[in-house]
């Protein structure tokens, strides 16, 4: 059994958004050549934070799933893309259905 959870919607709407005004902030700076904002950054700068902020964070967050899986050897739950471990079952001293709001917990 193998069960996938990301983070809800509007965490992933909120990065798009960010996402979103720095790809506008960098078209209109660097293609365009029109300085963005009231005190505009160097293009250097522009450039850094679009890197930054425009595809690394977006990338890194809408890539974040917590994964639960069921193998021979135990529970394997694994952070994804950072950390995995693995629970054998003789340390699972008991097991309950818990009911959830998947709104609430993102899950």
């Amino acid at each position: 059994m193998r069960e996938v959870q990301r983070p809800p919607w509007y965490a992933n709407a909120l990065i798009l958004i960010v996402a979103a005004v720095m790809w506008y902030g960098f078209i209109q700076q660097i293609i365009f050549g029109i300085p963005f904002g009231a005190k505009p950054a160097s293009d250097t700068g522009m450039w850094g934070l679009f890197l930054l902020f425009g595809i690394c964070f977006p990338l890194f967050f809408l890539s974040l799933k917590l994964v639960t899986k069921t193998e021979k050897e135990g529970l394997v739950i694994r952070f994804f893309p950072f950390c995995s471990r693995v629970i054998p079952y003789q340390q699972i001293k008991s097991v309950q259905v818990q009911p959830y709001h998947p709104m609430s917990y993102g899950g």
